[in-house]
């Protein structure tokens, strides 16, 4: 779980650095909900 979580955020880090879009904010939210099992 813990490398998945990894990746995630991995992930998310490199869209932030990439682009502020709005939709890409909602996406990582969306994911960190999906994390939380919410």
């Amino acid at each position: 779980m813990e490398n998945k979580e990894k990746m995630y955020k991995d992930l998310i880090l490199e869209l932030l650095e990439s682009t502020h879009e709005i939709d890409t904010l909602v996406s990582v939210y969306t994911v960190l909900k999906e994390l939380k099992g919410e």
